[in-house]
């Protein structure tokens, strides 16, 4: 099987790891010259989605952390809405 995992690091690499000693064709792209950004902009892009960086991996775990509320927020039945990430003094 041929994988691809974005990102070179515990979250992508670390189950690229596994799937290469089982035998797996594995593909790793990570942050050598944008390569990952460069897929994930395009797959966004594929999908009908605009574009979206949200910033670095130090960042991670705070985007994660909304993830949460962000999914009640769209349960809720309030409809379409925009979350916005932002320092308060870029608001």
């Amino acid at each position: 099987m041929n994988i691809t995992v974005i990102g070179r690091g515990n979250i992508g690499g670390g189950p690229a790891d596994p799937w290469e000693r089982a035998g797996h064709q594995v593909t790793r792209l990570g942050r050598a010259g944008g390569e990952a950004q460069r897929l994930v902009r395009q797959l966004s892009l594929d999908a009908g989605y605009d574009a979206l960086r949200l910033g670095d991996l130090n960042m991670a775990a705070t985007q994660e952390g909304m993830a949460g509320p962000t999914f009640a927020i769209a349960q809720s039945g309030p409809g379409r809405f925009v979350y916005r990430m932002a320092s308060p003094e870029q608001i």
